[in-house]
């Protein structure tokens, strides 16, 4: 027979807490896994309402092509959710306008009457827009262009959402997709912007699916996410909470800014006084907007994701090849 030396120590014994210890404890408060019940039920509600809206597309487009037109809209709506309350401003700052002002003191000026770090300055809205329907698709694009030039970025360049609207109209179905966004209520008072941004990564996984796609390649999940900043905290309990305290962060494959994003505001609560500077680059380009949309809304000044075209030798690489966060990369201009 042979005989097993027990080589566990005494759990009765009184041991000193390890620094482990310490900080698992002290990370168990401020980071939170779980959601409140009516935050959730209210998201799965505006999901079903999208992806009811997406039902119209059936018959005229094919199911991989819905979220290539259903996001876009899903973010111009939100972004004049925002604008709303501030839209009177912004036409009376256009109309004050100092003559041959430069593109640059125009931006600011109208950034300023908008208080956000972006502007449209069109009468039109999507509600307005309905009640002219046989000039739909030429007011909805001068509506569009009427953005500043980084939601523009947004929508025209990365989204391609004109080409969709000729689509839509060649099939006849653009106005009721306007109308169905238009009844939308996407006030950041009513869905915030860390709801706003589950609804964006729940819609991708669902649009993922409907294409035959993994829905990991275009997002990660928030569980996984908030455990993986969980885990990057960890260990710097000591230095993140100490005042003035200054760290950066890269995520070299972005997506729409989850994981960067978590971790602000994660730090935030930990150490109000502490600044993150982050950094993060993303390859897919509707990643790339759903993720600048969303800092312009949270008015964020500390990063902006850059976008990195597809390598043409590489598919799977970006154009930009970078060693470190900080070695070799390209100065990222805040938003």
């Amino acid at each position: 027979m042979i005989a097993i030396k027990n080589t566990f120590p005494n759990r009765s014994k009184s041991r000193k807490t390890s620094p482990y210890q310490k900080r698992r404890k002290i990370y168990s408060i401020p980071i939170r896994m779980t959601t409140d019940e009516p935050q959730q039920t209210q998201k799965i509600n505006h999901i079903q309402l999208v992806w009811n809206i997406a039902e119209v597309l059936r018959g005229d487009f094919r199911p991989h092509q819905y979220g290539s037109i259903i996001l876009p809209f899903l973010v111009l709506r939100r972004l004049e959710c925002v604008l709303d309350p501030t839209r009177e401003k912004v036409l009376d700052a256009l109309k004050s306008l100092p003559k041959g002002a430069d593109d640059h003191i125009r931006e600011k000026l109208l950034n300023r009457g908008s208080s956000h770090k972006f502007h449209n300055t069109s009468k039109w809205t999507l509600e307005k827009l309905k009640g002219d329907s046989d000039h739909l698709l030429a007011n909805l694009n001068a509506y569009i262009g009427s953005f500043s030039a980084n939601v523009r970025d947004v929508l025209i360049d990365k989204f391609k959402l004109p080409t969709h609207l000729e689509e839509l109209e060649n099939a006849k179905i653009l106005y009721a997709i306007v109308e169905k966004f238009a009844q939308l209520d996407l006030h950041p008072k009513r869905v915030p912007n860390h709801e706003m941004g589950s609804i964006f990564e729940e819609l991708i996984r669902k649009f993922s699916e409907q294409s035959n796609e993994t829905a990991g390649d275009h997002f990660t999940p928030r569980d996984v996410v908030t455990l993986l900043v969980n885990v990057l905290f960890l260990f710097d309990e000591e230095i993140l909470t100490k005042p003035g305290v200054v760290r950066s962060m890269y995520d070299p494959t972005a997506g729409t800014g989850g994981i960067l994003s978590l971790a602000q505001e994660n730090l935030r609560r930990i150490n109000p006084d502490a600044k993150l500077i982050l950094f993060g680059q993303e390859i897919n380009p509707e990643s790339y907007a759903i993720c600048k949309s969303d800092l312009l809304i949270k008015s964020s000044k500390t990063w902006t994701p850059t976008y990195s075209p597809p390598n043409p030798r590489c598919p799977t690489r970006s154009t930009q090849t970078r060693t470190s966060p900080t070695s070799g990369m390209t100065p990222i201009t805040p938003i």
